[in-house]
């Protein structure tokens, strides 16, 4: 009997030091989920914000396309005038060209990154459960040996 209790024993610290090494592992792919999330928002704060940027540039492009060549032409004191007009609007174009193609890459990373929370989120959640399951097992290691540890102290 007291083999049996001394190996159960053994077991339940056994099955103790295991519950605790996946708490451990539970506890870094929270805080890797934790921070892999942050990352996610700052991305797409900053998405948000270039996307801001854009639609602004864009809608100042087109109160100046209202503008026509000629009236741009006629308002300016010189010919020099015009052409650094017509160069500012080329100019404004090509960035507006090259900050769409960035929220386009900036896009395709944040759809990386969720993701990857998404993936994290789910090994989390199937280690919680690995956790309560060992557990509950655990539990149910510990409760027969202490009914048999309160038998042998009544013998």
């Amino acid at each position: 009997m007291k083999t049996q209790i001394i190996d159960m024993t053994v077991d339940i610290s056994r099955a103790q030091a295991a519950l605790d090494e996946l708490s451990q592992r539970i506890a870094l792919l929270d805080d890797e989920l934790a921070d892999v999330q942050a990352d996610e928002q700052r991305k797409k704060d900053d998405l948000d914000a270039q996307k801001a940027i854009l639609a602004q540039r864009i809608r100042t492009a087109y109160d100046t396309d209202r503008t026509s060549l000629l009236e741009t032409f006629l308002s300016s004191d010189d010919f020099t005038d015009v052409i650094s007009e017509v160069g500012y609007q080329l100019d404004f174009a090509g960035q507006d060209k090259v900050l769409a193609e960035q929220i386009v890459k900036d896009q395709q990373v944040l759809a990386v990154v969720h993701q990857t929370v998404e993936d994290t989120k789910a090994a989390t959640e199937s280690m919680h459960e690995l956790a309560a399951g060992q557990k509950a097992v655990l539990d149910k290691q510990r409760k027969p040996a202490s009914t048999e540890d309160a038998a042998r102290r009544l013998d």
